[in-house]
């Protein structure tokens, strides 16, 4: 028979609860208080699944499972268990202050499940449900939902702390399986029903006697619920779980601007001539004995005997030669492709930086090349040895990053997928402003390291109500792996950066790739102290 003081072990599965010191373990709830249904006179309801470990505080109301205050700490809502006396439940809000609820010890080490639930209208009676039965009332109840509310809590309350500050204190201990906050009265069937159907029971989903599932606006599974993370201890709200949009743009390193090489493919018909700009290629005077596009390839050569002459071409736009030069690409990435297709004698394959460089590699095949506009650069190849020629296909140029969300620092560039820090010098630093930091929420951070052969990375961003410019994470010395923390905004500076840290005065070389920050969706909890244990 279900009733008072009666308890129950179903289990539907394998699950985790969150266990709570009873001395300092919590979870914040803060943004729950900020939810837009919340309103003076509204009806609503509140259940939490728990079971004491036995060594509840003694008082009517020092072991709190459900709190919401005011900014001062002012109490508005406060729901515990009654250690004194005769116990029960511990129900006070802005006007009510009743201990003892059902007379019963519920701190005894089995489950129970306590459910408050009150109609809308101004000083109405709230019902007390222990373990599906009804345990008792408070009346003229007024929680004062609209008035200054700014902390919420599980497992414990605050009390003022003086100058405007405000002390956790009245811990709970125990384990917590999941607390449900309806906007709406639940009537004895509906707990009836949520008490039979057992603490792992999904509350969003109807029963033959709940129908209420719709009205939840806060319902926190304790780590089951969709998106909870118990490695970083965040609490989803199952009435909107999940993610908002991610922040960092080109968060995978991979996106490219449109191409800048015209005809790369060389499909059409034609040679290149010192007159023609219609395939997007030219060349000097000097250069025409040895280029030729043939079978839709352009090939370099340098004729035996030709001292001054070079197989070279020049890419254009049409009009000029392309040039990536800084004036108009400072500090950009850019993404050179092309294939040695063919070659004859021992070519050598330059091209302009500021003077020509030499490709070590010319062996068939792809290439990839990526570089800083740094200097003047020509897109321009050149094939100087003589009595040789190389054939080239499929080139191609592109802008990395071409939104310009990512500022690199010295020694910092975006290849093939990857942030990386190449050389242990410079300021190694990148920076990254984001457009969607709000003060006061929470996000989560997370990105790979897929190499890093010495150092370690740290990110920072502006976090506490103050600002400060932090350290939200740094990872192991030469370790790789995935790693993310979670943390909260603070300020109006935008700017999130991470950092190539030294070990034994080297800086990092190393890569990041996938990363990801998104804020964490409103009301999600956020623990403190406590650990998730598997249900039992």
């Amino acid at each position: 028979m279900l009733g008072v003081g009666s308890s129950i072990s179903s289990v539907v599965e394998n699950k985790y609860n969150i266990s709570l010191n009873g001395t300092s373990d919590y979870i914040n709830i803060d943004s729950f208080t900020q939810h837009a249904d919340l309103a003076n006179g509204m009806a609503w309801s509140l259940a939490v699944w728990f079971k004491g470990n036995g060594n509840a505080t003694s008082g009517a109301h020092t072991n709190m499972l459900f709190s919401a205050h005011s900014s001062d700490a002012s109490n508005r809502l406060r729901i515990g268990i009654d250690a004194d006396g005769t116990k029960g439940v511990y129900y006070a809000d802005a006007q009510a202050d009743q201990g003892g609820i059902g007379d019963v010890d519920l701190d005894d080490g089995n489950w129970h499940l306590v459910v408050i639930s009150r109609p809308s209208g101004l000083d109405q009676q709230v019902t007390v449900y222990i373990d599906g039965a009804t345990a008792g009332t408070v009346a003229n109840t007024e929680v004062l939902w609209d008035n200054d509310l700014a902390f919420a809590s599980i497992g414990q309350e605050y009390d003022p702390a003086g100058g405007g500050t405000s002390i956790a204190t009245d811990f709970f201990g125990g384990e917590i399986a999941q607390v449900a906050f309806w906007k709406t009265e639940l009537l004895r069937y509906d707990v009836t029903s949520i008490y039979s159907a057992g603490r792992n029971a999904d509350l969003n989903t109807p029963q033959t006697e709940y129908q209420e599932h719709a009205e939840i606006i806060g319902y926190w599974k304790m780590g089951d619920g969709s998106f909870d993370d118990r490695v970083n201890g965040v609490i989803q709200n199952q009435a909107n779980p999940g993610f908002g949009s991610e922040l960092l743009i080109n968060n995978s390193f991979d996106e490219l601007g449109n191409e800048l090489i015209t005809n790369g493919d060389f499909s059409t018909s034609g040679d290149v001539t010192t007159s023609s700009f219609s395939l997007g290629w030219k060349i000097s005077a000097s250069d025409n004995l040895g280029v030729s596009i043939v079978n839709n390839q352009l090939l370099l050569s340098r004729p035996v005997g030709e001292n001054t002459d070079y197989g070279r071409a020049y890419a254009t736009n049409g009009v000029n030669s392309i040039n990536v030069k800084p004036s108009d690409h400072s500090g950009k990435v850019f993404k050179l492709e092309f294939e040695i297709v063919a070659k004859t004698g021992t070519p050598t394959l330059r091209w302009y930086n500021n003077g020509y460089i030499t490709f070590s590699d010319t062996t068939l095949g792809k290439k990839t090349i990526y570089f800083t506009s740094s200097t003047n650069r020509l897109v321009v190849f050149l094939q100087e040895h003589e009595g040789s020629s190389i054939t080239l296909d499929n080139i191609s140029l592109k802008e990395v990053d071409p939104n310009g969300k990512w500022t690199l620092g010295a020694d910092w560039s975006i290849e093939d997928g990857e942030l990386k820090a190449n050389t242990p010098g410079g300021t190694v630093a990148t920076a990254q402003v984001v457009d969607g930091f709000t003060a006061g929420k929470t996000y989560k951070l997370s990105f790979d390291v897929p190499t890093v052969t010495q150092g370690f990375f740290r990110a920072y961003a502006y976090v506490g109500s103050s600002g400060t410019f932090t350290k939200i994470l740094q990872t192991p010395n030469r370790e790789t792996g995935r790693y993310e923390t979670i943390f909260e905004f603070g300020g109006s500076d935008k700017t999130f950066r991470f950092y190539g840290s030294p070990s034994g005065g080297d800086l990092a070389i190393g890569s990041i790739n996938n990363a990801s920050l998104k804020q964490i969706n409103d009301t999600a909890g956020i623990v403190t102290g406590a650990t998730f244990v598997a249900d039992n």
